[in-house]
């Protein structure tokens, strides 16, 4: 129960984000290499967990739906007692603008099937993140947008929505092992 509980304080707080304005996401994909936004960035508040490759790309993310982490276009199941839970991670895109600082980053969660007891959980969503890095290459402030379909018993409350503000700190990097 309290794990149900868990899930649905998480989705309740996750229906409370809104819309990034389109025309701020930088035109550019990610950065060539010599990006200096590679390595894994820590959302300050704990809920985040973002690891930017070599080639400027996303490689990994831990997310705040269980702290499970996930790899873009890969499936990854967890399985407590005799119940597995699966997340299907569909594309993550990453575009970067070096003139701005500019760092957008959109991760796709395709499939969630969460089992716990005798409660399931299934839907999808979509996490976007955009904002200035530092000169530094050491801080990242990004606005969080969160939007889902997790059926009717999650709603989302799309008449209070809001971007909600996050600091992510470089603490490693890459490569991240």
């Amino acid at each position: 129960m309290k794990h149900l509980l868990l899930c649905t304080t998480t989705l309740t707080a996750l229906m409370s984000f809104g819309c990034l304005q389109q025309e701020q996401v930088p035109e550019a994909d990610a950065a060539p290499a010599e990006a200096f936004y590679t390595g894994q960035w820590q959302a300050t508040n704990g809920q985040w967990t973002l690891c930017f490759a070599s080639d400027g790309s996303l490689d990994s993310a831990v997310t705040p739906l269980g702290k499970i982490p996930i790899r873009p276009e890969k499936v990854t199941y967890v399985t407590r007692g005799k119940l597995t839970s699966s997340i299907k991670a569909g594309p993550c895109d990453v575009k970067y603008s070096p003139e701005t600082r500019n760092l957008y980053a959109r991760i796709a969660l395709e499939d969630v099937h969460i089992l716990h007891e005798n409660q399931v959980v299934d839907g999808n969503q979509v996490d976007q993140f955009m904002g200035i890095v530092s000169e530094d290459g050491t801080t990242w402030v990004a606005d969080w947008l969160n939007s889902f379909d997790y059926g009717p018993r999650f709603p989302q409350n799309v008449k209070n929505n809001h971007v909600k503000r996050l600091t992510f700190k470089k603490t490693k990097d890459w490569p991240v092992e």
